[in-house]
């Protein structure tokens, strides 16, 4: 991905939302901002910027005389009530929402295109070191429907310490990123795939389900996925993806990943086989030079009494040690067994955490438990991954579930590594 790109799209989203706002009347008051649907961030901007500017100007002013008291608990709160409504009418200036919308927007992008860089940056700007509980509250403000977000909180948690230092948090977000990746690669990227049409969609208005393949290829790099960029890169060129073809050629990549690995498997296997059919070979000509040798040592003794061989008797070298064939089947001992079984695949109860297993049998099976724990031992029983995804989507379609759903999509994952582990 070019390195200006993202810079780009980011104006372009900058400007779009600008345009929305109409800047024509170069004035627009905050409740505007408040009643559509635009990003969060922009918004909580806004109050924010709000709220400076009602504190400096200050349009409510109360003159405590003698004969008035204003400290009782009516009059405070018409007070603040009426700073509220004032607050809603308060009206910003274009170079006012051109700076704070620049602002909102840039940082968005990177909190989902790149959550780990930006959680440092934002913390560690201006200090050394922070306060552990306003880190967790800063790092919250991410999203902590995201694994990644929601795991970094909970190893905050778990530190004890009151101060964190950037050091600390870097090397604790790689190693939890890392995990995240390799345990639910595919549920884990795809939450953040929608965190980005979401936001684009609340800017532009737009029923925006297309994916810019150069903030897909962003996305996996920041994300220590870069083998992953080169290998769907490779496969195909296009603009845009769409959730499902994002979703189909990561599984894709994860299975091919391991086919090649099942392969390495493979070649080290024959090649064990082939050093043992030459061991073999080997040990053929060892037994055959020991027949001779012996034949020929027992042929140069003087014959004192020669002695009429039984039907089936060898006479040269049956007593040696060399003299005798190796029992029918005893060759295969050495061999490798290319068709031994495969080992036991992990139940998948065993790969799914509590508050995961909470939140499927919440917002897939109603609430029923024994739902659950049925349908997973059915999965269970399943010895291919292809088997096992169609009867994933049967039970959610039956279950009035969209598969694109962060229930699904996780159901899906938890399965998956089940018959495959990422590389």
């Amino acid at each position: 991905m070019k390195s200006d790109f993202l810079k780009q799209e980011k104006d372009r989203l900058t400007q779009r939302l600008i345009d929305d706002i109409s800047l024509s009347n170069e004035q627009v008051p905050l409740k505007k901002i408040l009643q559509k649907k635009y990003p969060l961030l922009f918004q909580e901007r806004a109050k924010k910027e709000a709220y400076k500017i009602l504190d400096q100007e200050n349009p409510i002013e109360l003159k405590t005389g003698k004969r008035f008291n204003f400290d009782g608990d009516i009059v405070k709160t018409q007070v603040s009530d009426l700073k509220k409504s004032i607050l809603l009418e308060l009206f910003f200036s274009a170079k006012e929402i051109k700076k704070f919308a620049k602002f909102s927007v840039w940082l968005q992008v990177d909190i989902i295109i790149k959550p780990r860089q930006t959680i440092l940056n934002i913390l560690f700007k201006k200090e050394k070191e922070i306060d552990k509980t306003v880190a967790m509250d800063i790092i919250a403000g991410f999203g902590e429907e995201r694994p990644f977000i929601r795991k970094l909180i909970a190893a905050l948690d778990n530190e004890n310490t009151t101060k964190i230092q950037m050091e600390d948090i870097n090397k604790l977000s790689e190693k939890i990123e890392r995990n995240v990746y390799k345990l639910t690669p595919i549920s884990s990227f795809l939450t953040d795939v929608g965190l980005y049409l979401d936001f684009e969609i609340s800017i532009t208005g737009d029923s925006q389900t297309l994916f810019r393949s150069e903030i897909l290829q962003e996305m996996f790099t920041k994300r220590g996925l870069e083998r992953v960029s080169k290998s769907i890169a490779a496969e195909e060129e296009r603009d845009f993806w769409t959730i499902t073809e994002i979703e189909s050629a990561f599984e894709r990549f994860l299975l091919v990943g391991n086919l090649e690995q099942e392969e390495q498997v493979e070649v080290i296997e024959k090649t064990e086989k082939k050093k043992t059919e030459l061991s073999e070979k080997q040990q053929k000509r060892e037994d055959a030079e020991k027949r001779q040798i012996n034949f020929l040592e027992n042929f140069s003794k003087p014959i004192a009494d020669p002695v009429k061989p039984k039907n089936g008797e060898v006479i040269n070298g049956s007593s040696g040690s060399g003299g005798t064939r190796p029992p029918n089947g005893s060759r295969k001992n050495g061999q490798s067994n290319l068709d031994g079984n495969k080992a036991q695949r992990p139940q998948i109860s065993a790969l799914i955490n509590q508050d995961d297993k909470d939140f499927l049998v919440s917002t897939i099976f109603n609430n029923k438990a024994d739902d659950f724990s049925q349908f997973i031992e059915k999965l269970d029983l399943i010895k291919k991954w292809q088997t096992a995804r169609v009867a994933i989507n049967e039970e959610i379609v039956k279950r009035n579930i969209s598969p694109y759903s962060k229930e699904a999509i996780l159901l899906g994952d938890v399965v998956f590594s089940r018959y495959f582990t990422a590389k």
